[in-house]
């Protein structure tokens, strides 16, 4: 694996499918411990992530899949990272406006996913996620 976030993601599948039987790299355990890394490291007061469900490594695989159909780098961990950071920049989402606090299940949820990268849950000027990865 290599360590910057351009990982191949496919390393023994081509892009368009799945011929081979082989798991892509985001879909394996691996990658998801990356990401769930970091979620903890970019927002540290939101719940922990102490059990990986496969409805959780589900849920992650969904929204990847989803946003690289929309042409965005969702396999990588930049994106994860600039996403996690937008979180960060929504009092409602970090818990400064209610007791309500997102967790990375909560965020993951479909609809939940969306609202967050159209900035739904922002205020003050933040709105969309503006860069290459919404």
């Amino acid at each position: 694996m290599k360590s910057d976030s351009t990982v191949d993601m496919f390393p023994c599948d081509p892009p368009l499918g799945n011929q081979s039987g082989c798991t892509p790299l985001f879909e394996r355990s691996e990658f998801h411990k990356l990401v769930v890394g970091v979620y903890h490291e970019l927002l540290p007061s939101l719940p922990r992530i102490k059990v990986w469900t496969a409805a959780r490594a589900g849920a992650l695989n969904a929204r990847i899949r989803e946003r690289r159909a929309a042409g965005k780098p969702s396999e990588t961990i930049e994106y994860w990272r600039q996403f996690f950071t937008h979180v960060s920049e929504s009092p409602f989402l970090m818990g400064q406006r209610t007791d309500f606090r997102a967790d990375l299940p909560w965020l993951l949820r479909p609809e939940n996913f969306a609202k967050t990268i159209e900035g739904k849950y922002h205020t003050g000027g933040k709105g969309q996620w503006n860069n290459h990865g919404r």
